[in-house]
């Protein structure tokens, strides 16, 4: 188990062979709101410094990876070609949102995103970006939504992915007229 509380690259032995890992926790401005010689910029000079932030830490990552050993980025974030799901309302108006080619790099075969709830995919190579999307149906508004797992087959070059459905819990609405009932619970 690898925890990704601040930025890291490492390389991760696995039973198949090594395995490079590139990793991006939940980005948000109060990373920078704190610090005096950003306390005055507005919030979309903020959001313009961190996505620079975030991109030149990439870039930096990238050239460190060995273009023979499969590679995987991890990043907790929006991207601007991403379909938000329910979270997107629970969030209250406000998300920082990265361009997804900041992940695009020939020495990356697969981007695993969090944060948005609703599987999708971003782009299917050059690198392969998806979105997982949560395991299970946390309100209405996911209803309709499946919901599961990406398994990955990762090869340099030759990564695979597919969604498996784990068959989420119904989410069922009943309507029910109370008006003319004198005790309605």
């Amino acid at each position: 188990l690898t925890i990704v509380d601040k930025p890291l690259r490492t390389v991760l032995e696995t039973k198949s062979g090594p395995l490079q890992l590139v990793g991006i926790p939940h980005v948000t401005r109060n990373n920078l709101m704190t610090l005096d010689k950003y306390r005055e910029l507005s919030a979309q000079e903020i959001d313009s410094v961190l996505v620079s932030h975030v991109e030149q830490l990439l870039k930096g990552f990238y050239q460190e990876l060995d273009p023979e050993i499969p590679a995987v980025v991890t990043a907790h974030m929006s991207l601007d070609r991403a379909v938000a799901g329910i979270e997107e309302e629970l969030l209250v108006g406000y998300t920082l949102t990265f361009p997804t080619d900041i992940f695009v790099d020939k020495r990356v075969d697969y981007v695993a995103l969090g944060h948005i709830h609703k599987y999708q995919v971003i782009r299917e190579s050059g690198p392969i970006i998806v979105y997982a999307g949560s395991l299970d149906r946390v309100d209405f508004g996911e209803a309709k939504e499946d919901k599961g797992f990406v398994h990955v087959k990762l090869e340099r070059g030759k990564t695979e992915f597919e969604f498996h459905s784990i068959d989420p819990r119904p989410f069922v609405t009943v309507d029910v007229d109370v008006r003319e009932c004198p005790d309605p619970t």
